[in-house]
């Protein structure tokens, strides 16, 4: 991956025919949405926009 996350962790799963799972990781302010955070999840969706499937958690 070519960006670097603070807010979010990324998975690839391509066992599963092209699965991506992002989930929130900011336990300290329970994965409140912030403009940083919203900003990273838009760069991480562009990053795997390719896969067919994507699971938000």
């Amino acid at each position: 991956m070519g960006v670097e996350f603070y807010g979010i962790r990324i998975y690839k799963d391509r066992s599963r025919d092209r699965v991506g799972i992002i989930t929130l990781n900011r336990p300290e302010v329970l994965n409140a949405l912030s403009v940083g955070l919203t900003r990273e999840l838009d760069d991480a969706i562009t990053e795997i926009e390719l896969m067919i499937v994507l699971v938000l958690l």
